[in-house]
């Protein structure tokens, strides 16, 4: 049987490799769906992505269960379980193996492997399949791709990012940053409501939470440069989590670091000797766990110093996934502190990832009640509906004429090995023919991590020079003004679909390029919030789908129901350990 693996840069019908026979092709990117059936029909064979072999939910059941092959190993004096807080990290190392392995079940020996060039995924499989996986064309020598690497990625990154990544990675314990900060201390007789962050998205959130109460104080702590946000509420305090860093170290701590090292040496041990190939591997997927721990440790100082200097009286978290703001909300929980826990984006598969952490859980409709409860087994009685305010026109009952603008929400599918380009080709040309037709204009509107000047250089080589004068590259952050203007509206899986269908703009998800994996494309539909296009041909038949696709108001009040002043008030001060009681009324 004769293999060819593809690499993310590299197309299966472009090449050497392309005039050869093959039994079957894989690509180790994501292209989706439809360019995967186009190059079936080219090359003869079947052509796969590595996720067109994922089943969700039986795989990651398979990952709990390899999870719990470390639990209740690497307990700290705080009885928090470090292998459990810190082992998800390397969920896409684990699941990319689980893919493998089915892989390797479909190839039937003796099998002849090449790949196009080396990819670290294409010497895993050699290695289950225990053959040598040939490469068409070598790569430059390390040191040179490492440089190129990162030259590339300083150039789409500002001065202050730079600096913000440079302690990130070379300050992660807070020595430095300690030094350039003193938290603002509060009164003893005032409490305080912890809004732990590690991102400007879940600072926003949470403040506009803080907002609905503005008799109650609440801290603000990040731990990241990029949490810090501007135009706080003025019942919010900000400070970075450096300042809480204990200066001398706690001696107790490192010894704490010390026993810890050693347990998690004779653990790996064990799990790299397992029988289970998938334990076996995840093992030693993690060979940085050691320093990690210990910064962990550090940061875990920090959050004590929080909670032991500052009167806490719950913690109203937005990030449970991130395992630095989860941290607070484990220390919480051991002193009988209420914790609450409110979602930043529409929906988060990280609760079934995970597990859930908190008391009770806020959800910003019945739409995400029912993906708590459904895909994430989240208990029925932990939720209570909630949403932030939203500050636009919907939330002031103005209607919304359709606006001159086709905006597609574009993401970071480089993130995981997504080809860009062919979904950039599939939907473009589309969106600018449409554009012409009904004398609109095009935007790409950019997700922050997306460079402005790579993404318009990359549509420069897609678009003819008469579709490139119909559309616009935007790094605007949404707005408004935005909203009033769009048309109708395209993503991928992003929840920016529910912030628009909240303002009635009718909106599409390219489901043929979705990996799938989340369902969320399936739960906007479910609810009304979006309509999930099946392939790029479907686009040009939009127009046709806007006048059914505009949300309704009743649709629109399963994905919003705004918190008013007396839940929040009742979330935040119900015992520790019971869910919140729900005081709205049912229709």
């Amino acid at each position: 049987m004769r293999v060819l693996l593809v690499h993310p840069e590299d197309s299966p019908t472009a090449g050497v490799w392309s005039g050869s026979h093959w039994d079957l092709v894989v690509d180790m990117g994501w292209a989706g769906t439809a360019q995967y059936a186009d190059w079936s029909e080219k090359l003869g064979c079947p052509t796969l992505g590595l996720y067109s072999y994922a089943a969700w939910h039986d795989d990651i059941r398979r990952i709990h269960e390899i999870f719990q092959a470390g639990s209740d190993c690497l307990v700290d004096a705080e009885g928090i379980d470090w292998w459990e807080l810190l082992a998800p990290v390397g969920f896409q190392g684990i699941y990319e193996f689980l893919l493998l392995l089915k892989i390797a079940g479909t190839i039937q020996s003796p099998a002849e492997v090449r790949v196009t060039r080396p990819h670290r995924l294409a010497e895993t499989l050699g290695e289950l399949l225990r053959v040598n996986v040939t490469p068409f064309i070598r790569q430059a020598p390390p040191v040179s791709a490492w440089v190129g690497r990162y030259t590339k990625a300083l150039r789409t990154l500002t001065s202050g990012q730079v600096a913000g990544i440079a302690l990130d990675k070379w300050d992660t314990d807070y020595r430095l940053r300690r030094l350039l900060h003193r938290p603002k201390r509060s009164s003893n007789l005032e409490q305080r409501t912890l809004l732990p962050s590690s991102y400007r998205n879940v600072s926003r959130v949470l403040a506009s939470y803080a907002d609905v109460l503005p008799d109650r104080r609440f801290l603000l702590v990040t731990t990241r440069s990029d949490g810090a946000i501007h135009d706080l509420p003025p019942n919010v305090d900000s400070v970075p989590l450096a300042a809480y860093a204990p200066l001398p170290r706690n001696k107790n701590t490192g010894r704490e670091i010390t026993a810890l090292t050693e347990q998690w040496r004779e653990m790996q041990r064990r799990l790299q000797q397992s029988k289970d190939p998938v334990v076996s591997y995840a093992g030693g997927l993690f060979p940085d766990f050691a320093r990690t721990l210990r910064v962990g440790m550090r940061i875990r100082d920090a959050w004590r110093e929080v909670l032991d200097q500052e009167r806490i009286s719950s913690v109203l978290c937005g990030d449970e996934n991130n395992p630095y703001t989860r941290l607070p909300v484990l220390l919480a929980k051991n002193r009988g502190v209420r914790t609450v826990h409110c979602s930043h984006g529409a929906l988060d598969v990280n609760l079934l990832l995970r597990g859930i952490c908190s008391d009770s859980y806020l959800a910003k409709g019945e739409m995400e009640k029912d993906y708590m409860t459904q895909e994430c087994g989240v208990p029925e009685e932990r939720i209570v509906p909630g949403a932030p305010p939203v500050e636009h026109f919907f939330s002031r009952g103005e209607s919304r004429p359709p606006g001159d603008q086709i905006v597609f929400f574009s993401e970071p599918y480089e993130l995981y090995a997504g080809r860009t380009e062919t979904l950039y080709r599939e939907l473009l040309p589309s969106l600018c023919a449409i554009a012409r037709q009904y004398g609109r204009k095009v935007v790409l509107k950019l997700h922050p991590y997306e460079s402005a000047k790579a993404r318009s250089r990359l549509v420069d080589q897609i678009l003819t020079s008469e579709d490139r004068q119909l559309m616009d590259v935007s790094t605007a952050p949404i707005s408004e003004q935005l909203l009033r203007r769009i048309w109708f509206g395209l993503t991928l899986e992003s929840s920016v679909a529910v912030e628009c269908a909240l303002a009635g703009i009718p909106f599409f998800l390219c489901g043929w390029f979705d990996l799938g994996l989340h369902r969320y494309g399936r739960q906007y539909e479910k609810f009304g919030a979006a309509r999930v296009l099946k392939s790029p041909s479907a686009v040009l038949r939009i127009p046709e789908m806007l006048d059914s696709r505009c949300p309704s108001a009743d649709s629109r009040n399963l994905f919003y129901q705004p918190i008013t002043q007396v839940e929040l008030e009742g979330i935040l001060q119900s015992s520790p350990g019971a869910p919140a009681k729900n005081t709205r009324s049912k229709v």
